[in-house]
């Protein structure tokens, strides 16, 4: 197996989970507590968490079927709490929403409802006139240089999927057919 650098972070979450975890011995247990208390000690955290992500992880536990409904319970209760910050103040960047109900579109893996769903408000143009009215407000669209830019940085994202990359392309290229 090759040698990789690990995050220190995810480490930390690794020894925490086997503190809370009922099948690990008390040897895994106390090891654990030591290893968490040297990496803490030592400026490593594991709660430097994007919340965005924190929430994605919550709201993904409510809509996963096989998660009990204890769990669910609890992941409904930390929302309810959890503020969820973005750089609109609150509100969905339209631009995104667009490209989101795009995606789905050609998303193989989003369901007939789903894609009927983004066709029909796509078609209904709400998204488009909030478009308008936010490009009115800030002096007009974004700069197609900026948005290329962008498309392109996320061709070489890791954390960008397959499926996403192959629709940016087609974005680039001129085919993206919507």
């Amino acid at each position: 197996m090759a040698d990789t650098v690990k995050d220190p972070s995810h480490v930390v979450s690794g020894y925490k989970s086997t503190l809370n975890n009922p099948n690990a011995s008390v040897a895994a247990k106390e090891n654990a507590e030591v290893m968490v208390s040297k990496l803490e000690s030592s400026g490593v955290a594991a709660d430097d968490k994007d919340p965005s992500h924190i929430v994605s992880g919550y709201k993904a536990t409510l809509n996963n079927p096989n998660v009990s409904d204890p769990a669910k319970a609890h992941a409904s209760e930390i929302l309810s709490t959890l503020e969820q910050p973005n750089a609109n103040g609150g509100e969905k960047d339209p631009v995104h929403v667009i490209a989101g109900l795009k995606s789905t579109l050609h998303n193989p893996n989003a369901s007939e409802g789903a894609k009927e769903h983004a066709a029909e408000v796509l078609q209904r143009g709400d998204v488009e006139k909030e478009i308008l009215m936010k490009e009115a407000e800030t002096g007009g669209p974004p700069d197609p240089a900026s948005v290329e830019k962008g498309l392109k940085a996320a061709l070489h994202n890791p954390n960008v999927s397959d499926v996403t990359k192959g629709a940016v392309g087609e974005m680039l290229s001129g085919n993206n057919g919507v």
